[in-house]
């Protein structure tokens, strides 16, 4: 059976975040199956600097950056999401190696709706919401090594961001505006020249109600 990466992202209208619950969803605007690498379909766009390591094999995305602390590597896709309706992003993935300054970040997920940002960076001792600044730590029997899915859900300012299916991290009126206005677009990898990662994804989709 073939194994798929996914980063899930759909926009939704819901009367409240303490109103909506946490759902499976089944249907989906843009598939990425890791049968090629992101970069050579015509949805996503890649951002490198120095030489990071990158393969798609067997149906996952394996990504490095360990060889120096000046790499980094992501990708990215515009999409059209309504800023007043929400989003939810997901992704399965594993941190297997990590350098450098944890500070600095590792391993994420950035979203942005036209008005606000944010980065969802997973590190050896647990996530960080990168620009609200909101932190998980994992517990006695997590770590970043093992597959976890993480889920981000956002409506207007309010930003929450599920692990394996339990609530990690809630930022009422947290999910705000960044150095970056007007961008709007998903996307994943090793955004930070100074630290480095190997990760490995497991899956990749996303869908829009307009």
């Amino acid at each position: 059976m073939k194994i798929k990466a996914l980063l899930l992202i759909t926009s939704c209208s819901f009367l409240s975040m303490s109103a909506y619950s946490y759902e499976t969803i089944d249907a989906w605007d843009l598939v990425y199956e890791v049968d090629a690498l992101p970069d050579n379909q015509i949805y996503w766009n890649s951002t490198k600097a120095g030489a990071p390591k990158v393969e798609a094999e067997r149906g996952l995305l394996h990504l490095d950056t360990t060889s120096s602390l000046s790499n980094k590597l992501s990708f990215s896709h515009s999409w059209d999401i309504n800023n007043t309706t929400g989003l939810i992003v997901e992704a399965k993935l594993k941190l297997q190696a990590f350098t450098g300054d944890t500070g600095l970040g590792g391993v994420g997920i950035y979203v942005a709706d036209d008005i606000r940002e944010e980065a969802l960076i997973v590190r050896p001792k647990g996530i960080l919401l990168y620009n609200s600044n909101l932190a998980y730590n994992w517990g006695t029997h997590e770590k970043s090594a093992d597959y976890h899915v993480y889920r981000i859900e956002t409506e207007g300012a309010d930003i929450r961001v599920y692990v394996d299916g339990i609530l990690r991290i809630e930022g009422i009126g947290r999910f705000g505006a960044g150095d970056n206005l007007f961008t709007n677009q998903v996307s994943f990898g090793d955004y930070s020249a100074g630290a480095g990662s190997r990760s490995t994804w497991d899956y990749i989709k996303y869908k829009i109600n307009l």
